[in-house]
């Protein structure tokens, strides 16, 4: 029988001895013995210090291992309990770790990245879900139909080698969804995207439909060219598309018809063993044409040159749980155009984190700001979008706001399904130009069931009642 799929199927009972039973003496402690992983033994559910009998002791042993696997460690697990003369139960434990790796079905050379992609650290642990996650990214990146990663017993030990079989197709993948936007209403999200080792290629597109009209009607087309390792990549893009926009102070509305051709040169780098950093410079030449945005009404055009630098550090490509990732974003741009004459500057920043509190409980603070030195509404930023939720019906514009909320999310089905409360509040100087502030409440639920992802809100203003509230719909995913 596969030594692999034993330790994989089983709890190892058959596995766990135990060396030495103190008889009546009470177990004062326990411990683990040979675990390099962050495991606290006394948060394990039936794991306890006290007056331990062999069953017991052994169902300390059993349950190490359960957690173990239950974090993705199912080829580790316990192969031994000891009883110290002190009263300590030592619970040793037999890591797992990846011996070698072998790729096979593409290209010498590809085949050698994707080793390093899937085992980038030699005599590391082996991790179900870890594995998981660099295949999800080894597909997008290097384009393949199918990546099959089988671990075996390394030369009849309990280390394992990976045996990865891989095929490339030619066709791109497709992406879609609904989103029930604040400001534009529903409508769908639709995207294709073309992979390869050097190269790749995006189509999306996205509307909105809220009363009795589409409002709007968008699409970006990106090409980006990797260049020598190091040395990032170059890209090439176009927005444009059609959006009805409110002008609230002035109870009227206006028209931007877009579009934006864009170059620019990015670089990835691998700040900590858990970090990327990706830093993107890109310069756009947009073209406005603008329907009633004076007060005489009529048609106006508006060219715009901008110079961005983008800044994103993130760990989300570590994490099978995306929602646990840690990142911060910061985009710096600064142009001139007809509107604005003497130029202007445009800060964008956003922050997430996730803070465990227990094994099914953590906390998701967040914050965001956005400032523009000019005076003009077009450049402005909707206040109460998704990082402002329980105010429909407002659609408030600002040159300077900061948000922040904190997000409660527990674990129903780990993996599956969160539910929990949240809270998010604000400062902005309004469109009078005098500062307010507003805080929304409410509660949410997220689905996620392989790669497709449903996001719920309900949320109210928090000076009234929940049933002045309004829903907000998010749902993604790929086929």
């Amino acid at each position: 029988m596969n030594r692999v799929g034993a330790l994989v199927c089983g709890i190892c009972a058959a596995l766990i001895a135990v060396s030495a039973v103190a008889g009546a003496e009470p177990i004062r402690d326990i411990v683990l013995v040979g675990s390099t992983i962050n495991i606290d033994v006394r948060a394990i559910p039936g794991v306890a210090a006290g007056n331990l009998g062999d069953a017991d002791i052994r169902s300390v042993g059993a349950r190490v291992t359960a957690e173990y696997h239950r974090l993705g460690y199912t080829t580790s697990y316990v192969e031994r309990l000891v009883v110290r003369k002190d009263g300590t139960l030592e619970v040793h434990v037999r890591e797992s770790r990846i011996a070698g790796i072998e790729v096979t079905g593409i290209g010498a050379r590809d085949a050698r990245e994707l080793e390093s992609l899937l085992f980038p650290v030699k005599n590391e642990i082996y991790n179900k879900l870890v594995i998981q996650d660099r295949m999800k990214r080894a597909r997008e990146l290097y384009n393949l139909d199918t990546l099959r990663v089988v671990p075996v017993n390394y030369k009849d030990s309990d280390d394992v080698f990976l045996s990865v079989r891989a095929e490339r197709t030619s066709a791109g993948r497709f992406s879609g969804g609904v989103v029930l936007d604040p400001i534009y209403g529903i409508g769908p999200l639709l995207g294709w995207r073309m992979p390869s080792k050097d190269s790749d290629f995006s189509v999306t597109g996205t509307a909105g439909y809220r009363a009795n009209e589409w409002r709007k009607i968008a699409g970006d087309l990106r090409y980006s060219r990797r260049m020598a390792p190091g040395e990032g990549a170059l890209a090439l893009g176009m927005r444009g598309g059609r959006t009805i926009e409110r002008w609230q102070s002035r109870g009227d509305e206006f028209t931007v018809t877009s579009c934006a051709p864009s170059v620019g040169i990015g670089v990835i780098t691998d700040v900590t063993d858990d970090f990327l950093l990706w830093t993107t410079v890109s310069i756009a030449e947009i073209v406005n044409a603008l329907e009633d945005y004076s007060e005489r009404g009529g048609r106006a055009y508006n060219y715009d040159t901008r110079l961005t630098l983008d800044v994103l550090l993130s760990n989300r490509y570590y994490k099978m749980e995306k929602n646990t990732a840690t990142e911060m974003h910061l985009a710096l741009s600064g142009g001139r155009s007809g509107l604005e004459k003497k130029g202007y500057v445009i800060a964008v920043f956003d922050a997430s984190t996730s803070a465990p509190c227990l094994s099914w409980l953590r906390l998701i603070p967040r914050c965001a700001s956005y400032y523009t030195s000019s005076k003009e509404r077009l450049y402005h930023s909707y206040v109460f979008d998704a990082a402002l939720m329980g105010f429909s019906n407002d659609y408030t514009a600002s040159k300077w706001k900061n948000t922040a909320g904190l997000d409660v999310e527990a674990g129903l089905l780990p993996g599956m399904l969160y539910v929990g409360p949240f809270v998010n509040a604000g400062c902005f100087l309004d469109e009078r130009n005098y500062w307010r502030a507003k805080t929304g409440t409410g509660a949410k639920c997220r689905i996620r069931v392989k790669s497709a992802m449903v996001q719920l809100y309900y949320a109210w203003n928090a000076a009234g009642p929940p049933k002045n509230g309004g829903m907000y719909i998010s749902a993604s995913g790929d086929f």
